[in-house]
């Protein structure tokens, strides 16, 4: 689960010590990987949850996410599975549907976001002040308590979503080492998502990017880019 256990949700006036400055806007590795634990919270698929493995590599331009339903209703549509998984090689997309094992691709001419995507002007961002005191996995004893920053970097994604101004907020939760654990963002489903990094680490592994066998053979998408993957990044290149 997260990095951190959330103890006491207290604010500066609790005069446990100084709130330290704010930090600077988060950026991503280039290279970073882990587990994805996503819960969708509104909309049509409220309560539904995935699980599956998320890899990121600017220094190759490739990604892949995998988002495998392991609980709560089907989030099956014309352009989603309760098992996929989507890669893109440069700005070369494919999409594997697992329940039908079959593999679909297109070059839709724009590839992965840069990793510093939350905070490059696409658009409006802030930095968050509100802090509570949180605890270490590995603490043993409440003197260990540190600040923490769980509003770090809110960006507005209405833009990208059709939304009206200040909604479908993309918002950033960090652990007492400064590392992004878990968010809240929309999804191309027109639902909330809590996305929880697990087992994070700053390399990614070849086999991550590998296409399955159906791949050699794939059909071409021509429904654009609108899955969770290529719809979140088609957004933020518009």
């Amino acid at each position: 689960m997260l990095a951190i256990s959330l103890l006491l949700a207290q604010s500066a006036a609790d005069a446990l010590g100084e709130i330290p400055p704010s930090l600077a806007p988060f950026v991503w590795p280039d290279q970073w990987s882990g587990t994805q634990e996503i819960h969708m919270t509104s909309g049509n698929f409220t309560g539904a949850f995935q699980v599956g493995r998320i890899a990121y590599d600017y220094t190759n331009r490739r990604t892949s996410e995998t988002q495998v339903l392991i609980s709560g209703p089907s989030v099956k549509t014309s352009f989603t599975s309760d098992n996929m998984t989507e890669w893109f090689h440069g700005t070369k997309w494919h999409y594997m549907d697992w329940t039908t094992d079959t593999c679909m691709e297109n070059d839709f001419g724009m590839g992965m976001v840069k990793p510093d995507f939350l905070v490059n002007g696409v658009f409006p961002t802030k930095t968050g002040v509100t802090y509570i005191r949180a605890r270490n996995q590995d603490a043993a004893h409440r003197s260990s308590l540190e600040w923490v920053n769980v509003s770090w970097v809110q960006t507005d994604g209405s833009a990208g979503f059709g939304d009206p101004p200040g909604t479908s907020l993309f918002e950033w939760h960090l652990d007492a080492a400064g590392t992004a654990r878990r968010m809240r963002m929309p999804s191309s489903l027109s639902s909330d998502l809590m996305v929880d990094l697990v087992g994070y680490k700053k390399a990614v592994d070849a086999a991550d990017f590998e296409l399955p066998a159906a791949c050699r053979n794939a059909s071409r998408w021509t429904q654009g880019p609108v899955t969770p993957l290529a719809g979140r990044f088609a957004r933020m290149a518009a």
